[in-house]
């Protein structure tokens, strides 16, 4: 699922010419061509053996990705959600830049559904954004066994309308894995329970044991044979974190570390404590 949601957002992006190189190409207007369909986005001919690509419906224009990445600027999460949004943006470029496998787990589930809103046809816009709210639902924890036919409707109805608007070659083998997802999460359970997540994660923990690259199999063997020892030892030295659980940055807030000005501690009667519950209740 982690490979395949990276993947599919990969294709997306490129086809919108916002990530990486655009993947609307002469090859792909040219299997257009030669399968004699779409005549309005053939490739016309120019001088010096040049071709002329006329703008695709879903071509975004240089108005739409400027309002697309102010959105994305503006975008605020949570602190852990997800990378700040910031960073993996190029204002400059109008692309995506250094994006990783959880980035692109956001971007499906979350974030291009919205962002989308104002800018694409509405055939384009409403398939992108059922196909992401696919994306969502089979990533909840919980899933109703009763809405499985429901959801492989929907998927299957994305890849036709996906057939109507993107050239031959947006449909690699990953879009075609979409139809089996379903058919997956009856079997094995929520997707949740057998993403790959967690594994590649502990394979980068793996991976930063290996200082001598001629043995690394000794090497992640010594290193965590190494930090067992010393979680071991830290459990009766006083004092000490235990290794690999990271401190809050928000540690120690409720007594005054890390504010700024006169620590102050101020009491507060049981009148306002109960407007004060009573305004988060509404």
């Amino acid at each position: 699922m982690m490979h395949l949601t990276k993947n599919l957002c990969v294709n997306l992006l490129g086809f919108l010419d916002v990530y990486g190189k655009s993947k609307d190409t002469l090859e792909a207007r040219n299997d257009l061509k030669h399968m004699e369909q779409r005549g309005d986005l053939h490739p016309e001919p120019k001088e010096k053996g040049s071709h002329y690509l006329s703008p695709a419906s879903y071509t975004l224009s240089k108005a739409e990705k400027e309002s697309m990445f102010e959105c994305f600027e503006s975008v605020k999460v949570p602190s852990g959600y997800s990378k700040n949004i910031k960073r993996i943006i190029s204002t400059k470029e109008k692309k995506f830049t250094n994006l990783k496998s959880h980035d692109y787990h956001v971007l499906m589930t979350q974030l291009l559904p919205v962002i989308i809103r104002g800018i694409l046809p509405d055939n384009i816009r409403a398939t992108i954004t059922k196909l992401c709210a696919f994306m969502n639902a089979i990533s909840q924890k919980v899933i109703d066994p009763d809405r499985l036919e429901a959801l492989q409707n929907d998927v299957v109805q994305c890849l036709v309308s996906f057939e109507l608007i993107f050239p031959p070659s947006f449909f690699n083998i990953m879009m075609h894995l979409l139809c089996h997802l379903v058919k997956e999460i009856g079997i094995l359970g929520p997707v949740y329970l057998h993403n790959m997540f967690p594994f590649e994660r502990y394979m980068g923990v793996l991976k930063k044991y290996v200082r001598n690259r001629a043995r690394p199999e000794a090497s992640i063997a010594k290193g965590y044979r190494t930090e067992e020892v010393i979680e071991f030892c830290v459990e009766f030295i006083e004092d000490l974190r235990p290794i690999g659980v990271p401190e809050s940055r928000h540690e120690g807030r409720l007594w005054g570390k890390g504010t700024l000005g006169r620590k102050a501690i101020m009491t507060v009667d049981n009148n306002l404590f109960r407007k004060a519950h009573f305004t988060v209740l509404q």
